[in-house]
């Protein structure tokens, strides 16, 4: 059965708390849940998260991560439609309407004004430095490589050594875009605290809203999560 049936099959067993949960999460996008941390969601719904670890138990998953885990499946799995479930998916089909969806998110969650005032900063500032880390090095080559096709000296940095220099060296007429999936990594706290206090324009491109890195972006992008990512993120 496929999750959110079954969350509407065991409405009548869960608790006050637990069934604030299930409601919020019928009501949103499937995708939407998928993005979100259970924190997020818990507080959104007016719950607790002890609360929806055990609505996630009830329908027999062992927490959040698993739950989340086969939502996520389900969207790309083998039901084409509802109507008939003996009748196999597509595979490339799923997947490419899956991040068919997330493109759509996109437009929802940027704005094109945003963007444009990215654009401006990168023209007029002195220095440009594109920061990442492990996944997040390879979105910092890309951009760094297309915004070279078009004229602009820019510097993608990977190194976490070299990372360390970046505060130091940028001021005010500077920019610094840092792709961060968690801002977990340790030495961009310590990187982005050097840019505040240097007056450095800082753009942080992001999948998580909290972010630890949040509340010293100049300014924000929140780019939709398509994955429940683990191990090593930046």
């Amino acid at each position: 059965m496929k999750t959110l049936d079954l969350i509407r099959q065991n409405m009548p067993s869960f608790t006050k708390k637990e069934a604030l949960i299930a409601e919020y999460i019928l009501n949103q996008d499937p995708v939407f849940v998928i993005q979100c941390t259970g924190e997020m969601i818990a507080r959104n719904a007016k719950s607790s998260k002890s609360a929806f670890i055990r609505m996630c138990q009830k329908l027999g998953y062992e927490g959040f991560s698993e739950f989340k885990f086969a939502l996520s499946r389900e969207m790309v799995s083998n039901t084409n439609d509802e109507n008939n479930e003996d009748e196999p998916q597509d595979s490339m089909k799923a997947i490419t309407n899956f991040y068919a969806r997330q493109l759509i998110n996109i437009n929802q969650m940027i704005s094109m004004n945003e963007v444009k005032a990215l654009g401006k900063k990168i023209v007029h500032s002195r220095k440009v430095k594109i920061i990442g880390y492990n996944r997040t090095g390879l979105s910092a080559m890309q951009l760094r490589m297309r915004l070279s096709k078009i004229g602009v000296d820019c510097e993608a940095i990977t190194d976490p050594v070299v990372m360390r220099d970046v505060g130091e060296i940028l001021g005010s007429e500077d920019l610094c875009i840092i792709f961060s999936i968690k801002g977990l990594t340790d030495p961009y706290l310590d990187i982005v605290k050097n840019l505040h206090q240097k007056k450095c324009f800082f753009t942080l491109v992001t999948m998580t809203p909290k972010n630890q890195l949040v509340p010293y972006a100049d300014q924000l992008f929140t780019l939709p999560m398509p994955q429940e990512h683990t191990g090593t993120h930046s």
